[in-house]
């Protein structure tokens, strides 16, 4: 199984390759990243939660997926398209493929920590083996498909409480 790192708006900076962090990935072929907007809000303030599949294969089939859970706090699914399409992007000076999965706008209830639970999916990943057969390279390779586990580990963010200073006097 492979498996998949999530990380918080600091780290998935990383993806960026201007940035000097590294991005941890249990696979050199395909990973996720869920992204917070922040790790650390107020109780009632909306942020974004993304979950974006990189893959360097050009061919990814979902078997099934369970989506996060996000407790804590009231969510939104943010529409994606139907056929979500894969856009280029570099890691580390490495071309990848990325598409966004998911986005959520999550508004926390209550204050403390907010966890994020793992993405679980099973996907089968299709890619041309090398060859030194000639009927091989003249007709494109040979077709792999590969069945891949993907998990990724929880997130979590800190959901502040309102602070009393400043207020309104009719604030409730």
């Amino acid at each position: 199984p492979v498996q998949l790192t999530i990380l918080d708006e600091a780290q998935a900076k990383a993806s960026n390759p201007q940035e000097k962090a590294q991005v941890k990935k249990a696979d050199n072929q395909i990973f996720a990243l869920a992204r917070l907007e922040k790790t650390e809000v107020y109780v009632g303030e909306p942020l974004i939660v993304s979950i974006d599949l990189y893959s360097k294969y050009s061919s990814v089939q979902f078997e099934s997926v369970k989506f996060p859970s996000l407790n804590g706090g009231w969510v939104q699914d943010i529409p994606e398209a139907e056929d979500q399409q894969f856009r280029q992007t570099q890691v580390e000076g490495e071309p990848f493929l990325v598409a966004t999965l998911k986005k959520y706008v999550l508004v926390p209830q209550v204050q403390g920590k907010i966890t994020i639970d793992p993405l679980l999916a099973s996907v089968v990943v299709s890619y041309r083996e090398a060859s030194s057969d000639p009927f091989d390279v003249f007709f494109g390779g040979r077709v792999v498909e590969k069945k891949v586990e993907l998990k990724t580990p929880k997130v979590s963010l800190t959901a502040l409480p309102i602070p009393f200073e400043g207020r309104p006097a009719d604030f409730t």
